[in-house]
């Protein structure tokens, strides 16, 4: 530990000094750039050198010299981009919608640190990998223009759009600092009026976009979380559509929704499409092959007798596993919430079972993904301070256990989900699941969907009995 905070504490130094010699990071980053070029997905496909600059002549000239499709109807697209690793895929996006008939502005933002302004090193690296990348080209390609969001003059907010900065910024907050908990009048208080401040100049120059170019949609990616977040809002208020869509972890994949944004997982308007939802042996095996590749993403393999015996579980009890997800990410994911947060929805629910009359097994598994966001909130942080006098009534399951979520499932009479696609697997393998939150399978017939928490523990009880 002590050594890993010396080498943080080294590298920064490093970053700070050699901030203020002309060249020395460029050198640096080409060099770095020449062994890994992080635009290339890890291990999929290895490319030498940045690419992104070249790339976008390319795309340019791809766009100058194919037809539109101009049988396609006309629309005139808003397109925010910005921050590290995605104005990549938002320059690349807008390419291809401009060729689609759209004229379309794609307005940038520089700052590569959410949580201060950026310093001498990040406007350095700003420049060195994205610069080029950002200019206008001089042949005034059709259906194609970049804007620096930062030279378009602020217009006046209204009192519902500094309403909609605060819930922003506070929502952000929870975001950089991976903790549900937080305390704007606290230990987070810089840090919110931080992100009140530029969350304000952010939406008064996005407002001066809407009022003056006569957009008929925007699109962003994600539209949950800090200025693509912010954009989203502030398309609902002056009732401008919105388009927005994410990546989820998959190659070639992406998430698109128009009108909800993509981080509520629209999933309604697909599934009535889908009626009366036949399921032929192709979409069967489809299904199959998903749920079993999820499966490979978690060591286990372990017996439902082997789990039995690890985690001490009484065969004669109920067994009850509750997968919640990484504390943080479930402020972002599903839409309306029964409960508070997840916080409150995993020691509430907790509490409930152990202060029943018929006793049960108790798992909790903590998401694996813990281990990969690393947050400063974890589920069994949340445990601990809520429910520390019942510890000893629960089986907690940590992020690095061998014991995997659907070796757990082998042993489980039903499951409680907060934003977790396992309720949705769980119910593939036909096990009962009450759900905290609204998530993209609920709503569906196969889980139950209480709308109040009075619901939402009588089917716990029900379930139990």
């Amino acid at each position: 530990m002590v050594s890993s905070l010396n080498d943080l504490i080294s590298r920064r130094l490093v970053k700070r000094y050699l901030s203020f010699f002309p060249g020395s990071l460029e050198i640096l980053w080409t060099a770095q750039s020449m062994i890994c070029n992080r635009w290339a997905w890890p291990g999929w496909k290895r490319v030498r050198g940045n690419r992104l600059p070249r790339l976008r002549r390319e795309w340019l000239v791809d766009l100058a010299t194919y037809p539109r499709q101009n049988h396609l109807l006309p629309r005139k697209v808003l397109f925010l981009t910005g921050c590290l690793g995605i104005l990549e895929h938002g320059l690349a996006t807008a390419v291809v919608l401009a060729h689609r008939n759209c004229d379309v502005d794609v307005v940038w933002f520089g700052n590569l640190q959410v949580d201060q302004p950026d310093d001498i090193y990040h406007q350095r690296k700003f420049r060195h990998y994205y610069g080029r990348a950002l200019e206008n080209e001089e042949d005034g390609t059709q259906g194609y223009r970049m804007l620096d969001l930062l030279s378009i003059p602020p217009a006046m907010l209204s009192a519902t759009m500094i309403e909609a900065v605060h819930a922003q910024a506070y929502i952000d907050v929870v975001y950089i600092t991976r903790r549900e908990k937080v305390d704007i009048y606290g230990r987070d208080k810089q840090l919110y009026a931080y992100r009140v401040q530029r969350d304000c100049d952010i939406m008064a120059r996005l407002l001066t976009c809407m009022q003056q170019g006569s957009y008929d949609v925007l699109v962003t990616t994600n539209a949950a979380v800090l200025e693509f977040g912010l954009a989203y809002r502030l398309s609902q208020i002056v009732g401008l559509p919105a388009g927005s869509y994410e990546f989820f972890g998959r190659p070639g994949e992406v998430g698109v929704a128009f009108g909800p944004k993509i981080m509520s997982y629209p999933t309604d308007d697909l599934w009535a499409q889908d009626a009366p939802h036949n399921l032929s042996a192709a979409r069967r095996q489809r299904a199959l092959d998903v749920l079993k590749a999820r499966v490979r993403t978690q060591p286990g393999g372990l017996s439902s007798q082997q789990i039995r015996e690890k985690l001490a579980l009484q065969t004669d009890l109920p067994t009850v596993l509750i997968c919640p997800n990484v504390p943080f990410d479930g402020q972002f994911l599903g839409r309306a919430s029964i409960f508070l947060n997840m916080r409150s929805w995993l020691v509430d629910t907790v509490r409930y079972l152990a202060s029943q009359p018929i006793p049960a097994n108790i798992i909790v598994r903590a998401h694996p993904h813990e281990n990969i966001y690393q947050p400063e909130e974890t589920a069994i942080l949340i445990l601990k301070e809520g429910a520390g006098d019942i510890l000893d009534r629960l089986r907690i399951v940590e992020p690095s256990s061998p014991v995997s979520t659907y070796d757990l499932m082998q042993v489980a009479d039903f499951g409680l989900v907060y934003s977790s696609t396992a309720g949705l697997e769980m119910a593939a393998n036909g096990l009962p699941v009450v759900c905290g939150n609204f998530f993209h399978y609920n709503g569906k017939g196969f889980t139950y969907d209480p709308l109040t928490v009075e619901e939402y523990f009588q089917d716990i009880s029900q379930l139990l009995g």
